[in-house]
């Protein structure tokens, strides 16, 4: 008898473990939901503009022309070392990127790149 109770505790448990349960069809629909805006307006951030930063270099040709004096001649250029640059700041300083409408405006690097000469005088 004790087998049989035995036996008995583990087929039911074993066939307890062996069903599966089928959640109901649940018809799941989604709400329609406006996506939400998470840009910022132009017109509530403020426009910050850094300017190149530039050296100057000069190049110095020397031509010998004897009997006479050696043919001189001095360039001065200013080459960029770092790119002009625009970005946008909230209220608290933060730079930010995800401004509404970015096809309308200007922002991130402008202007002659690294290595461009911007003037030559002589």
């Amino acid at each position: 008898m004790r087998s049989n109770i035995k036996n008995s505790s583990i087929l039911l448990f074993i066939g307890l473990l062996s069903c599966e349960t089928v959640p109901e069809n649940q018809n799941l629909t989604n709400p329609n939901i406006a996506p939400m805006e998470t840009c910022i307006e132009v017109s509530e951030l403020k426009k910050v503009e850094l300017p190149a930063q530039t050296k100057i270099q000069y190049a110095i040709t020397i031509i010998d022309n004897p009997p006479y004096e050696p043919i001189e001649n001095k360039v001065k250029r200013e080459i960029v070392t770092k790119q002009a640059s625009i970005y946008y700041q909230d209220s608290n300083g933060n730079k930010v990127l995800d401004i509404c409408d970015k096809e309308n405006i200007i922002f991130g690097s402008i202007g002659p790149e690294i290595g461009e000469t911007i003037n030559s005088k002589s």
